[in-house]
């Protein structure tokens, strides 16, 4: 990959992980309570608490290890893996959501490759705001889907197949992804996509966000549609992922999903990436005849 090209994916990663990490996190019951209310569920916190995380995800930092922290790479940030996404690829085939044609789709992270340094401060002090709202052993159980496995976020069970524009709304924070059940065999797993209101302006925080299924994004001028059966796609509408061999091509993991319904919802809270922040990048690959993007 050319250097431009790798400087266009960094930029991708940076503003998605600035706009996660300069947002003010007011998290309680009534802010992330989503459809999933079961107990031990990602989207029930333990505690009211203001916590204000660093603007940089990259800084360098020595810092003193948890007990069982997992060590991260020697060279810090793992290089991108074109294998990852060419497994993405060969197992998602086409946009999970809008089912464009693969070659027209991007395979795009889902935890962002640039917080993918154990040991930077930005990364340090995410996880550590994380533990002031779950348990230890949640926390624990979502930084090891990362930090647990020597690939780190270069590994297909990091990454989703989504067209260009879905991943642009992606990022931007205007939808999130709800894991619901995944198959014991790791042969398919249910998701709900749902359609999260944009914040602009101030915040209140002692109203608890509405997830109203069927709800279309028209107000914001933007959407995605199912090309197969010709329907627009609603919040609360079912996304099924599946895998012939979850051994070689294994779907994504269960504890990143996860993660990423949490990050995203806060994300749409801060307002989503200015589009001063997502003009100068255009995609997360290239190809034969270019950038796809």
């Amino acid at each position: 990959m050319a250097a431009n090209d790798d400087s266009d994916e960094e930029a991708a990663d940076q503003a998605e992980a600035e706009v996660i990490q300069q947002a003010a996190w007011v998290v309680s019951p009534p802010v992330l309570a989503g459809p999933s209310t079961d107990e031990g569920s990602p989207s029930t916190p333990r505690a009211l608490k203001v916590v204000t995380l660093p603007s940089s995800p990259g800084g360098s930092g020595k810092g003193r290890k948890r007990k069982g922290e997992p060590l991260s790479q020697p060279w810090g940030k793992p290089p991108r893996s074109e294998p990852a996404k060419r497994d993405c690829r060969l197992r998602d085939q086409t946009c999970i959501l809008s089912k464009y044609r693969e070659d027209i789709c991007e395979a795009c992270h889902l935890y962002p490759h640039c917080m993918s340094d154990p040991n930077s401060n930005g990364v340090k002090q995410f996880f550590d705001a994380l533990r002031e709202f779950w348990s230890a052993e949640k926390v624990e159980a979502w930084r090891n889907a990362i930090f647990g496995h020597v690939l780190g976020t270069e590994r297909a069970a990091n990454f989703i197949l989504l067209s260009p524009d879905a991943h642009e709304l992606y990022t931007r924070g205007y939808f999130a992804l709800e894991p619901v059940e995944e198959d014991p065999e790791g042969k398919w797993i249910m998701l709900k996509i749902w359609w999260l209101k944009q914040h602009t302006g101030v915040v209140d925080f002692s109203i608890a966000p509405q997830l109203p299924p069927n709800q279309h994004p028209r107000e914001y001028e933007v959407g995605l549609h199912n090309i197969r059966d010709d329907k627009p796609l609603l919040s609360g509408d079912p996304i099924t992922l599946e895998t012939p061999d979850p051994v070689n091509y294994p779907l994504p993991d269960f504890r990143i999903l996860e993660l990423q319904w949490i990050l995203n919802r806060v994300l749409a809270l801060r307002g989503g990436a200015e589009p001063k922040d997502l003009e100068e990048y255009e995609s997360d690959e290239d190809s034969a005849d270019g950038l796809e993007y």
